[in-house]
C-alpha cells in the first residue's frame, strides 16, 4: 500500500510539474532586426536594415554623453563602430564569391514599433560575380542570451519572401524564399510559440481533466480528440481572419480575455464536475485564442504583413506542437484514470491550482493595461 501511495504521488508531481512550466515566458518579448533586401539586378542590391537600438546599446558604448538616452547625433557618432559591428555578423554572397556592403554616409534615422527605439541604416551591396545575391550569413545579437530574431524581407529579380532568422549564427541561401524556406520558417516558429505559450496549454489541459472522472481515458480518446479538434478549429479561423486583414482585436483585452478562459474552465471543473461541455468551450474560447496566435504571428513577423504560406505554416506548426504535448500528456492522463481515487482530488486541486495561476495572469495583464 505504502509503495502505492508513493506511485501515486509520483505521477501527482509529474502532472503538476507540467502543469506549473515556467511562467516566466509571458515577461519574454522577442526583438527583432528587420532585413529589407531588393536585388535590383546581377550585380547590385539595396539593403535597409532596422535593428533594435536597445540590442545594440548592450553591446557598443553609443550613449557619449552618459545621460541614458540615445539621439541620431550620438548614434552619427558612433556610425562607424555600427557598421564594423553589422559588416562582423551580416555577409552576403553570389555563389562562392563575397559581396561587397557599402552604407550610406549617415545613419538613416530612428523609428519606433511597439515603443521599441530602432536605428534605420541604409546600404548597397555590390557583387563582383554576374549573378546576383544567393546567401547570407547572419549572426546579429548571437552574443545575447535573449532571443533576438531576424525578419528578412526580400523582393525583386523573381524572388519575392519573408524568413525568420532564429538566434545564433545562421547561413542561407536566398534563391528560394518564397515558398518551402517560408514555410518551413514560419511553420518552427509556430511550433515553438505553442510550446512557449503556457497560457494555450493550460486551457487545452484543463478542458481535458474532466475527461478523467470518466474511467480509463484510453476508452474515451475520441473525446479528446473532439476538444483537441474544436479549438484547433476555432483558433484557426480568427487567426487567418487577422493574418489577412479582415478583423482586428486590442491586444491587451485579448490577454484578458484569454487568461479568463483558463480561469473559467479550471473553476468549471470545481462547480460543475459532471458537466460534459469540454469541446464547446474549447471552440468558444479557441476563437479568442485565435486572436492571441496572431499577435503572436504578428510580433514575430515584426508587423510585417505574412504571405500565404508563411500564414499556413505557423498554424501548422501551432497545431504540431499542440499534438505533440497531448501526446506526451495522454500516457500520464491513462495512468491517472486507471487510479479513481487519485483522481477524485487530482481533478479539482488541478483546477484550483491552475485557477490561481490564471486569476495571477488576469491581475498582471489588466494593471499592463491600465
Amino acid at each position: 500500500m505504502k509503495i502505492l501511495r508513493t506511485h501515486l504521488s509520483r505521477i501527482f508531481c509529474l502532472w503538476l510539474a507540467i502543469l506549473f512550466l515556467p511562467a516566466t515566458v509571458f515577461a519574454h518579448s522577442n526583438s527583432h532586426t528587420v532585413l529589407h533586401l531588393e536585388i535590383k539586378d546581377d550585380q547590385v542590391a539595396s539593403l535597409s536594415l532596422e535593428i533594435d537600438l536597445l540590442d545594440l546599446a548592450q553591446i557598443l558604448p553609443l550613449d557619449h554623453n552618459r545621460d541614458a538616452k540615445l539621439q541620431l547625433q550620438e548614434l552619427n557618432q558612433s556610425r562607424e563602430v555600427i557598421q564594423a559591428y553589422i559588416l562582423q555578423k551580416l555577409q552576403f554572397n553570389s555563389g562562392e564569391d563575397a559581396c561587397a556592403m557599402r552604407f550610406a554616409e549617415k545613419i538613416a534615422g530612428i523609428k519606433y514599433r511597439e515603443n521599441i527605439p530602432l536605428v534605420v541604416l541604409n546600404a548597397i551591396i555590390n557583387c563582383t560575380s554576374v549573378h546576383p545575391v544567393s546567401g547570407m550569413h547572419f549572426s546579429l545579437f548571437d552574443e545575447i542570451e535573449q532571443s533576438h530574431r531576424g525578419v528578412l524581407n526580400v523582393s525583386g529579380s523573381g524572388n519575392t519572401g519573408q524568413l525568420i532568422i532564429g538566434q545564433g549564427s545562421h547561413d542561407l541561401k536566398l534563391q528560394k524564399t518564397a515558398a518551402s524556406q517560408q514555410f518551413i520558417s514560419f511553420g518552427h516558429e509556430g511550433f515553438l510559440h505553442i510550446l512557449e505559450g503556457y497560457d494555450h496549454l493550460a486551457f487545452l489541459l484543463v478542458l481535458l481533466l474532466p475527461l478523467l472522472r470518466l474511467g480509463e481515458i484510453r476508452t474515451q480518446w475520441w473525446k479528446v480528440l473532439g476538444i483537441v479538434t474544436a479549438f484547433t478549429v476555432a483558433h484557426s479561423i480568427t487567426l487567418s481572419l487577422v493574418a489577412l486583414g479582415k478583423i482586428s482585436l486590442p491586444s491587451g483585452p485579448v490577454e484578458i480575455v484569454i487568461a479568463a478562459s483558463v480561469l473559467l474552465a479550471a473553476m468549471l471543473n470545481i462547480v460543475k464536475p459532471r458537466m460534459n461541455v469540454g469541446w464547446k468551450i474549447a471552440y468558444a474560447f479557441g476563437l479568442i485564442h485565435g486572436f492571441g496566435f496572431a499577435g503572436a504571428l504578428a510580433e514575430i513577423s515584426a508587423n510585417e504583413t505574412p504571405g500565404l504560406m508563411s500564414l499556413f505554416g505557423f498554424n501548422l506548426g501551432v497545431e504540431l506542437g499542440q499534438l505533440a504535448v497531448v501526446l506526451v500528456m495522454f500516457p500520464l492522463m491513462m495512468l491517472i484514470s486507471a487510479k479513481q481515487k487519485l483522481v477524485r482530488y487530482f481533478v479539482p486541486v488541478s483546477s484550483l491550482l491552475v485557477g490561481i495561476l490564471a486569476s495571477s495572469w488576469i491581475l498582471e495583464r489588466v494593471m499592463n493595461n491600465i
